[in-house]
């Protein structure tokens, strides 16, 4: 009877306690640095987001640091960061999914055109000996087209973390703070880069 009872109680708890750890991980909150100076852009132009998701590659070999449970929202966290950017730096920003139809587009009714092509995130996870590493990279392809000229822009962003295991390790805080970084960076780059490429392209 006693048996049973206990059962009863401890499977249900362990089940909640299952849940509520995985939970932490997929709701953490990512905070999204901009550049602090922004250079405005006059004139209309278009933001073209792509249909496809952008990818994340986990290549996770220790289960150290709770590492099971770390979830990374690339595609969502690069196309509202990269829109708000955008949209910060344009007076006139007309945004359209690629799912609509880019080839309908009349770029004589645009300064210019952006096109984020691609963005993709590879995320690696290891232990070495007693210290756990962790490193996220980020990348994105952005064009930038107007009258008979278009520029590519390959932007590239990385960042570590490491921490001794024994020492309170979970990779939940740690893979958050170097995405964090790695986000900032790369917001830095598409920054100066769309702003370059604008200003060549309308000049």
């Amino acid at each position: 009877m006693t048996t049973n009872l206990l059962k009863k109680i401890f499977i249900p708890l362990a089940l909640l306690l299952i849940v509520s750890c995985s939970n932490k991980f997929e709701s953490t909150i990512i905070k999204i640095s901009y550049p602090k100076k922004l250079i405005k852009i006059e004139g209309k132009h278009a933001l073209i987001l792509p249909r496809e998701k952008f990818k994340l590659t986990k290549k996770f070999s220790s289960d150290d640091c709770e590492s099971w449970s770390v979830e990374i929202p690339t595609d969502r966290l690069l196309r509202e960061s990269v829109t708000k950017l955008i949209e910060s730096m344009i007076e006139d920003l007309t945004i359209i999914n690629s799912d609509s139809g880019s080839g309908t587009i009349d770029k004589n009714d645009f300064k210019s055109i952006i096109l984020f092509e691609e963005g993709s995130a590879y995320a690696t996870f290891y232990t070495q000996r007693s210290t756990a590493k962790f490193k996220i990279e980020l990348n994105s392809e952005i064009l930038v087209k107007g009258g008979n000229k278009e520029i590519k822009n390959n932007v590239r962003s990385d960042q570590t973390w490491e921490k001794n295991i024994f020492l309170g390790c979970e990779l939940k805080d740690g893979s958050k703070v170097a995405l964090e970084n790695a986000l900032e960076n790369l917001l830095t780059q598409i920054h100066s880069s769309v702003y370059q490429s604008i200003y060549k392209i309308t000049r």
